[in-house]
């Protein structure tokens, strides 16, 4: 059965918007860039052995098939709201949900973020 979850495999048309947002604006460190020598995916997060988020290629995959996306991450909700702000991309105002903050943002490809902080 499921030893553990590995990672969150995204198919993108705008491969260079998805890693400036997700590394150069949320600076989640790559972990590896390319795929037989090509340019067709590049793997985030924090460590071979943990969660990952995997952005590909979709017209070299020849991936499309499927529905929205949310991830759930935690991290300073002050900061990242900062960084996306200046950047202009989509977000709703930060809740407080009264364990905890979260807010709401999107990537270039309209997947949905949810940044949890708790107290």
């Amino acid at each position: 059965m499921i030893e553990k979850l590995y990672c969150v495999n995204l198919y993108t048309s705008k491969i260079d918007r998805m890693i400036q947002f997700y590394h150069d604006i949320l600076e989640i460190p790559i972990l590896f860039h390319g795929f037989n020598g090509t340019t067709d995916g590049t793997k985030i997060g924090y460590g071979v052995d943990k969660f990952q988020i995997a952005l590909w290629d979709k017209e070299y995959w020849k991936k499309g098939f499927g529905g929205p996306v949310e991830i759930a991450i935690r991290g300073n909700i002050d900061a990242i709201y900062e960084a996306i702000t200046k950047h202009k991309y989509p977000i709703e105002p930060i809740k407080d949900l009264g364990f905890g903050r979260i807010l709401y943002i999107l990537d270039p490809e309209g997947n949905r973020l949810a940044i949890m902080e708790e107290d």
